[in-house]
């Protein structure tokens, strides 16, 4: 299965993001990055899914994210 993984700035935008995928049925978890990316994402949120329908209900839903990437079932 894919899993997604969002960079986020804050905390706060990640348990925002969290909640509403939640919603719709996205499981998740938060990870603090030790060194923010390139991007300035200080937050990782893995999510269970393709990061096209993510992209889609966060943009939906008025959630900034500042990277996403595919990726193998890492959870």
């Amino acid at each position: 299965m894919l899993e997604c993984q969002v960079g986020v700035s804050s905390d706060t935008q990640a348990r925002k993001a969290q909640a509403i995928l939640r919603r719709y049925g996205y499981p998740s978890k938060v990870q603090r990055q030790i060194n923010p990316t390139p991007e300035g994402c200080s937050y990782l949120l893995q999510v269970k899914g393709d990061c096209k329908q993510i992209a889609a209900l966060l943009e939906e839903n008025g959630i900034p994210y500042l990277s996403l990437r595919n990726v193998r079932d890492a959870f």
